[in-house]
């Protein structure tokens, strides 16, 4: 069976944008929005079978610095414990495009630094069994903290970073912890220093179109922020 063609995967695509005006099209896969450092939208993941893809609804932090779009606290449609595989040429995407706003909540309230949480934690108690700490904590760690550093809560963002040293150095002493514990927070200092320009160079030198910045509300939570703490710990 053949490929699907760029040009199908382009029209596929433009089906997509038409239920998430406002997005960019980029590199006939993805969909993108930007609020602050946060990179959200859609992407298309191409199967081995050639003619089908998966949609997958994504939020990626760029504080960072990533030299591609981390598909991070996704949200994939399942129906029947089954996550949806569709057809290039099957222009009915309605199923998964609504399963995807009923259950991503930085979709639901976007823009909200309170949907961006919900979003990482809805995320990560559904991984919770399969969790690869030792891989993971580290970067959600360090999203929690730059973000709150870049929407000015800088006092927050210290707190955080008290803490979450101490997440890191239970998993240190678990044996579950590859990461040096000083690189972590010498790369999170640096990720909490990073201003909306910094951003912006480095999603174009990554070569993302031209993403405005929507803006990113925010008001403190710090009970959801525990809990995804909470959730780090061994």
């Amino acid at each position: 069976m053949n490929m699907a063609t760029r040009q199908q995967k382009n029209q596929m695509l433009g089906f997509w944008g038409e239920r998430f005006p406002g997005y960019a099209p980029f590199d006939a896969q993805f969909l993108l929005i930007r609020n602050g450092p946060l990179v959200s939208g859609v992407c298309l993941n191409s199967l081995r079978e050639p003619q089908k893809y998966r949609p997958i609804y994504f939020v990626a932090n760029m504080l960072e610095l990533p030299d591609c779009i981390p598909l991070m606290y996704g949200y994939e449609p399942v129906t029947r414990f089954t996550p949806l595989e569709l057809k290039y040429l099957d222009s009915d995407i309605s199923v998964a495009a609504e399963l995807m706003f009923s259950n991503a909540p930085f979709l639901r309230m976007p823009g909200s630094h309170g949907g961006y949480l919900q979003q990482m934690e809805s995320c990560l108690l559904q991984e919770t069994k399969g969790f690869r700490k030792d891989f993971e904590a580290p970067s959600v760690l360090t999203d929690l903290i730059g973000v709150a550093a870049y929407c000015g809560d800088t006092e927050f963002a210290q707190e955080l970073l008290v803490e979450a040293t101490s997440v890191l150095t239970q998993l240190l002493d678990n044996g579950t912890l590859e990461m040096p514990l000083d690189a972590w927070v010498a790369r999170t200092r640096t990720a909490m220093e990073r201003s909306e320009k910094a951003v912006q160079t480095h999603c174009a030198a990554i070569g993302l179109p031209p993403l405005p910045n929507q803006g990113l509300s925010y008001s403190r939570d710090a009970a959801r922020t525990w809990r995804i703490l909470a959730l780090l710990r061994p």
